[in-house]
């Protein structure tokens, strides 16, 4: 492993990125423009209802949710960018490897989440005067939880398009958002039918968003619901890493070039 052949992957990707207006406006577009109408959406819920802490407790799983969403999207968008390029063979043609491929793009993830996590907290402090960061110490473990959900779901996605190409682009946009019911980010686990109760179970997401709302209603932080999210977590890691290196093996044998097609 050289940390400079990852370290050219995190500077490739950052220049297409940051070279071109359009993409840093993706960045702070979407989730400045979730936080404006979530955010007054939440007030006139909260002036209807008898609930306190209805607005923090909506927009503080709204900020969380991006870091999910934002990182699986960056994570398998940089192999979509190889794909669009016609350029899978020419990067694994090199002496890269496929590990120093996926620490490369683990490493933009995490620069994604810091950077959506800032354009947010801003909007939050400017708009309703609430600071995400009075959860205090416990944002660390969540925002860590949350960011190795987002890179599961991403090489999970990754492994669909080595293996069947641009015919799985939509995946990219799609995948993510299927675990967004189930998660918990607005209301509790127990509002949702047996069936959606079961699926959120093992969802290492929706532990983080129940220990966040159990933080903002108690003042209490618990320790159980984030070592079953860790352990969750690193399992469905496991065998998303698992899944896009079979995938990539696979799809070597059948020959990288037909991608390129």
């Amino acid at each position: 492993m050289k940390m400079y052949r990852i370290l050219a992957i995190v500077r490739r990707h950052s220049l297409l990125t940051f070279r071109r207006f359009d993409r840093i406006l993706n960045i702070v577009y979407w989730p400045f423009l979730n936080i404006v109408l979530w955010g007054v959406t939440s007030e006139w819920m909260q002036q209807q209802s008898s609930l306190p802490l209805i607005v923090p407790m909506i927009l503080s799983g709204l900020v969380l949710w991006q870091i999910v969403f934002r990182v699986n999207l960056e994570t398998a968008k940089g192999l979509l960018e190889e794909l669009l390029n016609h350029n899978v063979v020419n990067i694994f043609s090199t002496p890269l490897t496929l590990f120093e491929w996926v620490l490369g793009t683990m490493i933009l993830g995490a620069i994604n989440m810091v950077l959506v996590m800032s354009t947010c907290s801003l909007a939050l402090w400017l708009f309703y005067g609430i600071n995400i960061f009075a959860l205090g110490w416990s944002i660390i473990p969540f925002m860590i939880s949350l960011l190795i959900s987002g890179w599961s779901i991403g090489f999970l996605i990754c492994g669909f398009l080595i293996n069947w190409g641009l015919k799985a682009q939509d995946f990219v946009f799609t995948i993510g958002w299927l675990f967004a019911p189930f998660s918990a980010i607005y209301y509790p686990i127990s509002v949702l039918p047996s069936i959606g109760r079961t699926i959120g179970r093992f969802l290492p997401m929706s532990y983080v968003f129940e220990s966040m709302r159990s933080l903002l209603e108690t003042g209490t932080f618990p320790p159980r619901f984030m070592m079953i999210s860790f352990f969750l977590n690193f399992l469905y890691f496991s065998l998303s890493l698992f899944f896009f290196w079979s995938m990539f093996e696979h799809s070597k044998t059948k020959g990288l070039a037909r991608l390129d097609g």
